[in-house]
């Protein structure tokens, strides 16, 4: 037929007829191949250790040594064959790529330029956004963030897109909503990561640029009111890591302005409701030394929601609490698990300073939150204090400590009897703790952190405290209000382990509040009832004397 078989595996086609007149011998031909064609251009080692026989008088052991020797010695020169050429793969690859970005960044400028003058209507023409999307993709190519010229052409194109003669952000926003929205989403994002990129590294002109294109991106108005579209940008932001960015702007002590930029961003970020918004701001803006006291009084007041709306409840402040409360996300756990003592410590401080704004008007649930998030850092931190100076649980227990008087105070204040208000003078003393603390010293930032601590708790917010207490009356019973009594009366005890200059201001304001003595009573008494009945239920008649007996020793 037409085909010859010269192999098991291999057959060669063959003129018809020819068959006959075919005798090949091993000896003279060898078609005993893998590969008949590509054997006689294939330049590589042929290694075949069919009929190699030992040398000599080598054993059989020591042959099978050399052959694996070589066969090891085949495979590593293979293995560096191979990283050889994506090695120089890699090299040309590089240098094609570099020169290509050389020749793209060479007449950028003047297009940009040229671009600029021409921009002169809102609504551009087609071939206008045609030109500014192949600049934009060129400039995504070229662009290195170490080249000091890139720097300044993207500091030069944010200006140009804010503040030109028409500013063409406005076009820009339009065109996300468009048709094409969503290359121009890819566009806009990767113009938005370089600026936060630089924005979380230094500060200076390019930082105000990059805080204010932020700014108004983020913001819906820019979109025509699209909180979707404005959402997916800050949510974007918010997984490179905005907040990160942001910490490090505050920790350069930038100017008003940029503050103001700064704290505009989180407003929207945090009014946005975008996923991990809440806990980034926790875990990297109120762990900050001393947030607060940094910013200036404008950026202070944006912060706390109350430019304009002095007497509204402020967002920030409950989201916070939501945020570090939430036990599925598990903020707080997280600091005072993975976090260092000044996290734990400076977060104390912020929040403590947020609450002297808030405390008053927040609901009851919202105080709640506040007072037991606040205890469990108290508690963390005064364990890594007693750690740290190799105390027991019972070594407070047992300190006397010396205090000497340095100041008198007298004033008259209003006591509540039962003839009712009746004004008596009361003494406050001043005083300074005089026994030598024992073991090591808090590191320097923790101890400013606690002093800055100890000025916010002053009399008035021991006060606000106890005025919690108060209005969570008897009348509100509940699984809701008795953790709000309980987290609020933890707060107070861990005040005073914590503040023990603090002792005398919260037994004054105790004194002069017999109100909150009795409520405190009567909710104790309130949660005694409850518990006997839920165990008199719980275990019948029987056991329903001794549940009961329990609940009353227990209460």
């Amino acid at each position: 037929g037409g085909i010859f078989e010269v192999s098991r595996r291999q057959k060669t086609p063959c003129l018809a007829g020819a068959s006959s007149h075919l005798r090949f011998q091993p000896e003279v031909c060898s078609w005993r191949s893998r590969n008949s064609v590509p054997m006689f251009f294939d330049d590589r080692k042929k290694v075949s250790l069919g009929g190699k026989s030992r040398k000599g008088n080598e054993s059989k052991q020591a042959f099978v040594d050399r052959t694996r020797q070589e066969r090891e010695a085949r495979e590593a020169e293979r293995r560096r064959q191979s990283c050889a050429t994506k090695i120089q793969a890699f090299f040309r690859g590089r240098s094609a790529t570099g020169r290509q970005r050389e020749q793209e960044r060479s007449g950028w400028d003047e297009d940009q330029g040229a671009l600029a003058a021409t921009w002169t209507s809102p609504t551009p023409s087609p071939e206008a956004v045609a030109s500014f999307a192949a600049l934009l993709r060129r400039f995504q190519f070229f662009m290195r963030e170490s080249d000091p010229a890139d720097q300044a052409r993207l500091t030069r194109l944010a200006m140009w897109l804010l503040a030109g003669t028409v500013p063409p952000v406005n076009a820009v926003c339009a065109l996300l909503r468009g048709e094409d929205g969503a290359a121009w989403l890819r566009r806009v994002s990767a113009l938005c990561l370089h600026c936060l990129r630089r924005l979380g590294r230094s500060g200076g002109e390019g930082a105000l640029v990059d805080a204010a294109w932020l700014l108004r991106l983020c913001s819906a108005d820019a979109h025509g009111g699209d909180a979707a579209m404005a959402g997916t940008i800050q949510s974007m932001l918010v997984q490179a890591g905005l907040f990160r960015a942001l910490r490090c702007q505050l920790d350069i002590n930038a100017n008003e302005q940029q503050q103001l930029m700064v704290i505009g961003i989180v407003g929207h970020v945090l009014n946005g409701h975008v996923e991990g918004a809440q806990r980034d701001f926790c875990v990297h803006l109120l762990t900050r030394q001393e947030l607060f006291r940094r910013l200036g009084e404008r950026a202070r007041m944006q912060l706390l929601g109350s430019i304009g709306k002095p007497h509204e409840q402020d967002g920030v402040w409950e989201r916070a609490l939501e945020a570090l409360s939430d036990k599925q996300s598990g903020v707080l756990a997280s600091i005072t698990a993975n976090g260092t003592l000044e996290d734990a410590t400076f977060l104390l401080g912020n929040l403590v300073e947020l609450s002297t704004s808030f405390l008053s008007s927040s609901s009851l649930p919202v105080t709640g939150r506040f007072a037991l998030c606040a205890g469990r850092l108290l508690k963390h931190v005064r364990e890594h204090e007693r750690a740290r100076r190799g105390e027991d649980d019972d070594d407070d227990d047992m300190a006397v400590d010396t205090w000497e008087p340095l100041e008198v105070d007298r004033m008259e204040v209003e006591v509540e009897t039962a003839a009712g208000f009746v004004s008596v003078q009361h003494t406050r003393v001043t005083a300074r703790k005089t026994t030598a603390d024992q073991g090591p010293r808090l590191p320097a930032a923790v101890a400013a952190a606690k002093k800055h601590i100890h000025q916010i708790c002053t009399r008035d917010y021991i006060y606000k405290l106890l005025d919690t207490l108060q209005r969570a009356s008897a009348s509100s019973a509940g699984p809701e209000g008795l953790m709000v009594v309980s987290a609020t009366c933890g707060l107070l005890m861990q005040l005073l382990e914590f503040l023990p200059d603090a002792k005398s201001d919260v037994l004054n304001a105790l004194a002069f509040k017999p109100a909150v003595l009795r409520t405190l009573w009567e909710w104790i008494s309130s949660a005694s009832q409850l518990t006997n009945e839920a165990k008199g239920k719980g275990t019948g008649a029987a056991g329903g004397a001794s549940g009961g007996a329990s609940g009353g020793a227990s209460g």
